[in-house]
């Protein structure tokens, strides 16, 4: 992932800044890069392989988690950028070339209720979303994005993790559409755009072990993640 801007301090939660120096160590590194099983194993917490567009893969470390009944929320950073993820979906994002500042109709995002029933036999999850989000570009501007989320299963596969090893996990198919702002929510005109999300979810505990998500139109904005350290 490319740095453009500092993490504020803000970002990291005071455990982590108390946390021991290994990982200060590479988070201050001249390269960010991707960390061997080895160096992994060094790491005081969690920890992801994140990729944006064909940019070199990063390792993010685990800075900050909110975790209630109803959801769970991890902020993830390097030296210079950062991600906020509900459930899996990126909502935010500081550091990169265009961020995400804002996702809209949190509460009612279905994803977190696919995750909990990811071995059930039959879906009784929504599956439908709308929500906005509003993405901040390189010289501050701000657009608004109003998108359709329509989810569906896509059968198992397995997924190679370097400490947990391979995992079996359940895909899902997310198919976003962006729509224009003057549409209602009964309107089913055509789509601006439409791209793919995709989740694999652990059939034995209920995480997201990899994702494929884009944030924007641009496929420049389409980040791979997947778990480096549970």
């Amino acid at each position: 992932m490319s740095a453009c801007q500092s993490v504020g301090d803000d970002w990291l939660s005071s455990g982590f800044q108390g946390a021991n120096a290994t990982v200060a160590y590479w988070l201050n590194s001249a390269e960010q890069h991707r960390l061997e099983p080895e160096q992994l194993k060094q790491l005081p917490g969690a920890a992801i392989y994140a990729k944006l567009g064909e940019n070199a893969t990063a390792t993010m470390v685990l800075s900050e988690l909110d975790e209630t009944p109803t959801y769970t929320v991890k902020r993830w950073v390097t030296q210079s950028e950062a991600l906020t993820t509900r459930y899996g979906r990126i909502i935010r994002t500081q550091g990169l070339g265009q961020n995400l500042i804002y996702t809209a109709k949190q509460t009612t995002d279905p994803l977190g209720c696919w995750i909990q029933n990811v071995a059930a036999a039959t879906n009784t999850c929504p599956t439908m979303w709308r929500s906005y989000q509003d993405i901040e570009t390189s010289n501050a501007r701000v657009s608004r994005v109003h998108s359709r989320h329509e989810l569906n299963w896509r059968g198992e596969e397995r997924v190679q993790t370097p400490l947990r090893g391979d995992i079996r996990t359940r895909l899902l198919e997310e198919q976003v559409s962006v729509l224009s702002p003057f549409q209602s929510d009964e309107m089913t005109n055509e789509s601006l755009s439409t791209w793919n999300n995709f989740y694999w979810i652990s059939l034995n505990d209920g995480v997201v072990v990899r994702s494929e998500q884009q944030l924007t139109p641009s496929t420049d904005n389409r980040i791979l993640i997947s778990e480096a350290r549970y």
